[in-house]
């Protein structure tokens, strides 16, 4: 059960990721046609962190119940 908690949370995550950085970039952000490798480094930093932060987040309200 515990697995679906953090898989949910990373979802959500991603999710809130996808729709901040639609808002910041006015959509310029899924053009990946624009990209070059460090747009891709970005990208792959942003994706990573939100994971982590997610994952993190999940275990410290899981530890505390």
């Amino acid at each position: 059960m515990k697995t679906l908690e953090y898989i949910l949370a990373i979802i959500l995550g991603l999710l809130a990721l996808i729709f901040i950085e639609g808002l910041m970039t006015l959509g310029q952000a899924f053009v990946f046609e624009q990209y070059n490798w460090f747009g891709y480094f970005i990208q792959m930093l942003l994706v990573s962190a939100t994971i982590i932060i997610s994952i993190f987040v999940k275990h410290e309200e899981l530890s505390k119940k």
